[in-house]
């Protein structure tokens, strides 16, 4: 089935993207109406389910996409999966360009985001633990970034935010625009490089469980 879909996230994933936003219909007045979360995969025996880049690379977040769906394929710890017709093209067919009307009536509001006492660290969840949501847009406080360098000499982000009283960090950011706009700001040394965004107060994120 033919669905159009608010994109949210557009993340890099092995074998490809993953690809995540809230189905969204026109109503007959112009105005737009936004429904559940969507995450469509593509069940391509590696074990990642990643929209292959081709299909999606050229897509970025605020693109309402046409794409075919085949059937709802919720997996553990992920209910908004949907199953992406494999060969089928993924079309932008209208982009919002202001991004706090785009947002600010979409973010989420949940008491905390998947907290587990029981683990060893903020980024994750016991695999045991129910999920009933596994992706939601906020707007966090205190949003830093951390830059570094592995041995192999690959770049990696990671998100500290403050967030309804509790604080985050070492949360992965996957999105390839941030790792591209902060290309040149990664240490050369091995160290990890703290900073903060401008307009720090004024970011949305878009967090999944994976």
């Amino acid at each position: 089935m033919q669905r159009t879909v608010l994109v949210l996230a557009n993340s890099n994933k092995p074998g490809g993207r993953c690809l995540a936003g809230r189905f969204i219909e026109r109503a007959p007045n112009g105005r737009w109406k936004t429904g559940d979360w969507c995450r469509p995969v593509f069940r391509n025996g590696n074990g990642h389910d990643a929209i292959p880049t081709e299909a999606c690379g050229d897509v970025n977040p605020l693109d309402v996409v046409s794409i075919e769906l085949d059937v709802h394929s919720p997996a553990g710890g992920q209910p908004e999966n949907w199953q992406w017709r494999p060969n089928t093209a993924i079309n932008v067919v209208h982009t919002f360009n202001n991004i706090h009307n785009a947002l600010a009536s979409r973010a989420a509001s949940p008491v905390d985001l998947w907290l587990d006492q029981n683990a060893t660290r903020a980024d994750e969840v016991n695999q045991h633990q129910p999920i009933a949501q596994s992706l939601y847009l906020i707007q966090p406080t205190e949003l830093w970034m951390h830059l570094s360098l592995d041995e192999q000499n690959r770049k990696h982000v990671h998100a500290e935010f403050a967030y309804q009283g509790w604080r985050y960090d070492g949360i992965p950011v996957t999105d390839p625009i941030i790792k591209r706009i902060l290309s040149k700001q990664f240490p050369a040394d091995g160290a990890t490089i703290r900073m903060q965004l401008h307009h720090a107060a004024a970011y949305w994120l878009t967090l999944s469980l994976s």
